[in-house]
């Protein structure tokens, strides 16, 4: 995308969180299969199992609004279920679906197994569906319970029959976006981004989901070797010199890095000797995270 301001520049059209994009994805927004359960009975009917047939909603509105194609505003029911078929591809993958915000206690069910519940209406929760699928058709069901009740968390919606004042008509079941993911079986699950304004750095701290270990890419250009400075390098790998070599302008400084040998050169302005603490530090942006079986970058 040309001459586009910085602040948009990672919008991919389509997909509902920038930060998160990855391009093996699916947005599940659409149609769904759809029960009201005024009697409160899909669990002993084995909704999960057989579900109802004959409605449908367009997903991600709630059934109170027109666009969800129920467009029932007056209506209150506890209790509603959603179904959705998706295929599978292949197995060598890890299968993650994004619910971006589900009103209000959601219990996710696969080919009638159950997986998890959780409880609020404004935070999105993930589903790693790669256990209970196989290659080919499957589906997903939702029993979302949204009730009336006054201490439920529930923003500005109403508890009452009709709006008053500030408080809207209720909004229940899938509200926001849903997509799925299909990513390599080592993956980074999620990531926080750290900011220090007076050093102007960012710090990124990954956690990977995965059984087997990642491979850290990096290119020795892009690792600094600085003499150890307790304030300036406080969160970073030290190494000591094994051998420090004076060759023209340059020191080869060698030392041990996790069991292999290391060189690298320095200015001879440098006062490193056998005893100095050295400071490895590389920036984020050089770094790379593969998948040492498929060998295929990790995102």
């Amino acid at each position: 995308m040309k001459n586009q301001p910085v602040h948009v520049a990672s919008y991919h059209k389509g997909h509902p969180n920038p930060q998160r994009y990855r391009e093996n994805y699916e947005s599940w927004n659409g149609a769904w299969n759809f029960a009201f359960d005024e009697a409160n009975e899909g669990l002993l009917r084995h909704y999960e199992r057989e579900f109802p047939a004959g409605t449908k909603i367009v997903v991600p509105y709630p059934y109170q609004s027109a666009a969800s194609g129920i467009n029932l505003p007056d209506k209150q029911c506890d209790v509603v279920w959603y179904e959705k078929e998706f295929a599978i591809d292949s197995l060598d993958q890890a299968h993650i679906v994004t619910f971006s915000g589900v009103d209000y206690l959601t219990t996710v069910f696969v080919n009638g197994k159950y997986v998890m519940t959780h409880e609020g209406g404004y935070d999105a929760f993930t589903v790693d569906v790669t256990p209970y699928v196989s290659v080919g058709k499957n589906k997903i069901t939702l029993r979302v319970e949204d009730t009336m009740a006054i201490d439920q968390v529930r923003g500005k919606q109403r508890w009452r029959k009709d709006s008053f004042t500030c408080f809207y008509t209720e909004t229940s079941g899938i509200v926001r976006d849903v997509y799925i993911e299909h990513r390599n079986k080592a993956h980074i699950k999620d990531f926080t981004l750290k900011t220090d304004f007076c050093k102007k750095t960012e710090k990124l701290l990954q956690y990977c989901e995965g059984d087997h270990p990642v491979i850290l890419g990096l290119r020795p250009e892009h690792v600094r070797i600085e003499v150890y400075n307790e304030k300036k390098h406080k969160d970073c790998y030290r190494v000591q010199p094994t051998l420090v070599e004076l060759l023209g302008s340059e020191l080869h400084v060698h030392f041990d890095f996790e069991g292999r040998e290391m060189i690298a050169k320095l200015s001879a302005k440098e006062h490193v000797d056998e005893n100095t603490v050295l400071a490895l530090t590389v920036s984020i942006d050089d770094t790379f995270v593969f998948d040492p079986v498929s060998g295929c970058r990790i995102y």
